[in-house]
């Protein structure tokens, strides 16, 4: 683990602040398909509630391969960078759309809840297969410069 990297209570912390996910699928063109969504994230997983049919719904059933960007918007920057896999997961999808809502809307979270429980909702379970993070409080404006020229520094886990 390099310099500027996060360790993972860091990450785990960061991840806990309800920070926008930006979330990158593949159409059918083989085009990028990036939204911001929220998240969740329960130590082993990231998890996000998806309108059953939305673009990223169909682009996931199509390659389950995804990349999810969660920073910060001030300096020092900080970020969590994901590439994984996605399981679409259907059913009982209330209690994950739950921990969603209440991330970001704890005041709220059942009647967000509620209301995005009116279109069916499909759960994306992402298994991360490689995670980068930096935290630019940790080093000087050129060792982050030095650290992206090749990214490896910022690699984490998996």
């Amino acid at each position: 683990m390099g310099k500027l990297t996060m360790t993972r209570q860091e990450m785990e912390r960061f991840l806990q602040e309800p920070r926008l996910t930006f979330v990158a699928t593949l159409t059918k063109t083989g085009h990028p398909h990036v939204t911001p969504i929220w998240s969740y994230y329960d130590g082993k997983y990231f998890y996000m509630t998806l309108m059953d049919g939305n673009p990223k719904t169909r682009a996931l059933a199509r390659d389950s391969r995804i990349a999810l960007a969660i920073n910060n918007d001030s300096f020092p920057y900080k970020a969590v960078v994901v590439h994984g896999n996605t399981e679409l997961v259907r059913g009982n999808v209330r209690p994950t759309v739950l921990n969603i809502c209440r991330k970001y809307m704890p005041d709220n979270a059942e009647g967000i809840a509620d209301m995005l429980m009116k279109d069916p909702q499909v759960i994306a379970k992402v298994t991360p297969t490689r995670v980068y993070t930096w935290d630019q409080s940790k080093g000087t404006f050129d060792e982050v410069s030095a650290a992206e020229k090749t990214g490896k520094d910022f690699r984490t886990f998996f």
